[in-house]
């Protein structure tokens, strides 16, 4: 299904479920980004200490919530016990789906913690067909991927996206097993997003998802370039592009 969704046109997500027009990783943004009709929303989790995921970016809760020290130290009671800074409770990623039906996540596992509990969530409870895996560790994902009692889609990590990178250039470097690379403009002094790595990963099956962008001419510079996909903390302005760019699709 994602795989499917992701190489059949231009994809949209809302990073952190739109942070510039909401508090990231709340229960406010992505139901800002459901009203948009964004059918897919980025997202970060971290874990508890007693094995609960939670939607969370960072490694402490001082930067976005009213508790203090590190995430993974806090047991679920404690973590329940705590907002966000807008005032609502930092929600699991149960809770989230259920409240979301019919949009796919993006989801960053952020942490090696995340390895068991992921695997172990999506053997529990499925959802599947509704979860993208992302991390900067290739290592991580091929982990989690060994755990699965059934295949979860999977974008790169970052060697991966080496490979894509150095396969572009004719090395023989085979096809990574994922759905997306998911990368920034450029990085460590060099260009990623080319019209040579694009028609790589394109020969490859492999969607191009480029973040994260809150610049209207640059988003309207890598659509014209061909990108199949933008991550954005400014949902409302790329999807007023994208449909004057007529690319945008509708969630559902």
């Amino acid at each position: 299904m994602i795989s499917a969704m992701y190489q059949s046109g231009f994809t949209a997500l809302a990073h952190r479920g739109g942070g510039k027009e909401e508090f990231e990783n709340s229960p406010r943004a992505f139901r800002h980004a459901m009203d948009l009709g964004y059918a897919v929303i980025e997202t970060d989790v971290q874990v508890s200490a007693d094995g609960t995921i939670y939607i969370f970016h960072d490694d402490t809760l001082d930067r976005t919530t009213t508790g203090h020290g590190v995430f993974s130290a806090k047991t679920d009671k404690e973590l329940a016990a705590l907002t966000l800074n807008n005032g609502e409770a930092i929600p699991r990623l149960l809770d989230l789906l259920t409240a979301c039906p019919g949009v796919i996540f993006n989801i960053d596992v952020k942490t090696d913690d995340g390895i068991d509990a992921m695997a172990g969530f999506l053997n529990t409870h499925g959802h599947h067909d509704r979860i993208c895996l992302a991390s900067f560790s290739t290592k991580r994902l091929n982990q989690i991927r060994r755990k699965l009692d059934k295949p979860c889609a999977m974008s790169g990590g970052q060697m991966d996206v080496l490979r894509l990178y150095l396969g572009a250039f004719g090395l023989p470097m085979g096809r990574p097993d994922v759905v997306a690379a998911q990368v920034p403009v450029s990085a460590y002094g060099l260009t990623i997003i080319t019209p040579r790595f694009l028609r790589h990963c394109r020969k490859l099956d492999i969607a191009v998802h480029v973040w994260t962008i809150d610049d209207a001419a640059e988003m309207t510079r890598l659509i014209d370039l061909g990108v199949d996909g933008i991550v954005t903390d400014c949902p409302s302005q790329l999807k007023d592009i994208a449909l004057h760019k007529k690319v945008w699709r509708e969630e559902g």
